[in-house]
């Protein structure tokens, strides 16, 4: 029978025995850094929209401002435009 069946080389004598846990081990390593990786991408991707979201509020806000302050002035102007003509119309100026 020992003519049938060779022994693999094994270990080395005086070699610890290997762990059949590490390579569960590596295994659960890797994935948990691949998970921290996603976790980090995913909090990059949430502050980059997060800071996105405020620069486009802060550009509409500058905007809504300026529209309103144009508004504002040419309700003046319209205003005097207003007034100019009821005078002439009374004659004030003619």
């Amino acid at each position: 029978m020992k003519d049938t069946v060779q022994r693999g080389p094994g270990r080395p004598k005086g070699a610890p025995a290997e762990d059949p846990d590490s390579a569960i081990d590596v295994i659960i390593m890797r994935r948990q850094d691949a998970e921290a990786d996603q976790r980090e991408e995913a909090s990059r991707k949430a502050r980059r929209a997060f800071s996105e979201h405020e620069r486009k509020a802060a550009n509409e806000r500058a905007w809504a401002a300026h529209w309103r302050l144009m508004a504002r002035n040419l309700q003046q102007r319209a205003g005097e435009c207003i007034e100019k003509a009821e005078q002439l119309e009374r004659g004030r100026y003619w």
